[in-house]
């Protein structure tokens, strides 16, 4: 009689990382519980300053960052494949993204800095800036793994490359993203 294959599933990329991924999404959902009570208690302070805000630069970067996980799943893919040209070329794209995301959020910033003057708003922009600057924070390690990723693609001589790092840096990345389509509606669009 045939003894039927055991198949272990598990995630992609290593057990510790999704433990900083559970981890920061965790720290992330604590700073938007917090930030939803203290609406709850100021909704008329927080909706004007939540004018303020440019909901077209949100769903700009929000649409850019969509782009950015869709050439970081086209990466991952032609990796598997053992096709590195294309994935050279989708994970500067994504690149790419990440730093027009960056450009957009910095002038935001600087427009948004030039506004925010009274007190009333205070509240909400610390919560903004708290949020969105983590967020940014995590943008620029996620750009620090896809350029190490870009030169681990790029100085291979065969089609090998190590996949843990790949999906590490794709799941990561990936993190990033959910966690801005989070953000986005709680503080743009609510």
């Amino acid at each position: 009689m045939n003894q039927p294959s055991t198949i272990r599933q598990s995630a992609p990329g290593e057990s510790s990382a999704w433990v900083l991924y559970l981890g920061d999404m965790s720290v992330f959902a604590l700073f938007l519980a917090t930030y939803s009570f203290y609406k709850q208690a100021s909704p008329d302070a927080f909706a004007e300053a939540q004018s303020f805000l440019s909901r077209n630069t949100g769903s700009l970067n929000t649409f850019v960052l969509l782009l950015s996980s869709l050439t970081m799943l086209i990466t991952v893919d032609n990796l598997k494949r053992g096709l590195l040209v294309p994935a050279r070329l989708f994970t500067a794209i994504t690149i790419l993204f990440g730093m027009v995301f960056i450009g957009i959020k910095v002038h935001e910033y600087s427009l948004l800095l030039s506004k925010v003057e009274e007190a009333i708003r205070v509240e909400f922009f610390t919560y903004y800036f708290m949020l969105t600057g983590l967020h940014l924070l995590h943008i620029l390690v996620g750009m620090g793994l896809l350029i190490s990723l870009l030169w681990h693609i790029s100085t291979r001589m065969s089609s090998v490359v190590d996949m843990r790092f790949v999906e590490v840096t794709a799941c990561y990345w990936h993190m990033v993203d959910l966690l801005w389509l989070i953000i986005f509606p709680l503080l743009y669009l609510t």
